[in-house]
């Protein structure tokens, strides 16, 4: 009888740590999935601050307004216009592109790290 009964905790353990294996993976899915919502949320939320950044520069147009009608050379009022457009556009766009980068997302969240490890799991390394 204890023979049997050795036998079958020995499969039972074997399903166990199959079921335990899916279940490893199925939250891993799961934490990605969150992680892909949470970074779409916060590219909405961006997108709204974004908006609110638009309304701020209409207001800091006010010195280039005046710069405009300043008594400055034409290549002077003109560079100055480009420096405030470039600082304006440039920097915001290489801010938000590094801030949306899914794989600052993933290494944040050290989803990589966990799928990896599931990954070894799965093929028998420790």
């Amino acid at each position: 009888m204890g023979f049997i009964k050795g036998i079958l905790f020995a499969l039972a353990g074997k399903y166990v740590k199959t079921a335990i294996d899916v279940v490893k993976v199925e939250i891993a899915i799961a934490i990605v999935k969150a992680i892909g919502g949470t970074r779409k949320v916060f590219m909405l939320l961006s997108v709204w601050i974004f908006l609110l950044t638009l309304i701020a520069v209409g207001l800091a147009m006010i010195p280039v307004a005046l710069c405009v009608f300043t008594s400055w050379a034409p290549e002077t009022k003109l560079m100055v216009a480009l420096i405030f457009a470039f600082i304006y556009i440039a920097v915001p766009l290489v801010l938000l592109m590094s801030l949306m980068s899914e794989r600052r997302w993933m290494k944040i969240f050290r989803a990589d790290e966990l799928v990896a490890k599931i990954i070894r799991n799965q093929q028998g390394q420790p």
